[in-house]
């Protein structure tokens, strides 16, 4: 129970610390390059309580659900490497004759490419581990109506902030700086909040779709075992 607990722990801070790091600017780069640190810290730490996952990745059989959750952790494994090492390129503490011009930029449009794609995939990542969690919830009829009511209004709002923000003009280097201007903490948050929301829903859904086909093809199998007999 304490081991939950503590991954439960790990994990909102990380959500946290995710949330303040895309807003940089208004919390600060000085402040900015502290809860990255924070973020990557506790990164390593989901890792480290998630190894056996990790170790087991060359055994047993590969279904579509288990192809689908390896390559989409393996894709973020990927992307939060290349965010930490340009990430510590334009650091503080980096010497000064690594900070050239051109690594620099390098850096910075690599920065940016990896930090919205781990924002986008981390929270897709969210909703594909949260499926046990949701559908607890979901079998109290208490919760059920308003669970479903959540997740809508999460899901249109985090579309209409995924366009304000425009994010994807910089998940594909269409805009090299992030747009700021207007923008309160609060508000931003709220903004990614609900696209994180919308995200984790799109994950949630896609584990849906595969338990349904995988009833259906054990249902399929029953039938067709029934007819042989």
């Amino acid at each position: 129970m304490r081991s939950v607990n503590f991954r439960i722990v790990v994990d909102i801070m990380l959500i946290t610390a995710l949330l303040l790091s895309m807003a940089y600017l208004l919390i600060g780069i000085d402040n900015h390059e502290w809860v990255g640190t924070a973020f990557f810290v506790l990164f390593f730490v989901h890792v480290y309580l998630n190894r056996k996952w990790f170790l087991s990745i060359f055994k047993g059989k590969y279904s579509a659900v288990r192809v689908f959750r390896t390559g989409l952790n393996l894709v973020i494994f990927i992307l939060m490497l290349g965010l930490m090492v340009s990430g510590m390129i334009f650091a503080t503490y980096t010497p000064n004759f690594i900070k050239t011009a051109d690594s620099i930029y390098l850096a910075g449009q690599l920065h940016m490419l990896c930090a919205y794609w781990c924002f986008v995939l981390l929270s897709v990542h969210l909703g594909v581990n949260l499926n046990m969690l949701a559908d607890a919830i979901i079998k109290k009829s208490v919760y059920r109506e308003l669970f479903r009511f959540i997740g809508i209004i999460a899901a249109f709002w985090g579309v209409f902030a995924f366009m304000r923000q425009k994010i994807l003009s910089y998940m594909f280097l269409q805009q090299h700086f992030v747009d700021f201007s207007g923008s309160s903490l609060i508000g931003f948050c709220i903004d990614y909040i609900a696209m994180m929301s919308f995200f984790a829903l799109i994950g949630y859904s896609i584990m849906r779709v595969f338990s349904r086909v995988s009833v259906c093809k054990v249902n399929r199998q029953m039938k067709v075992k029934g007819g042989m007999e």
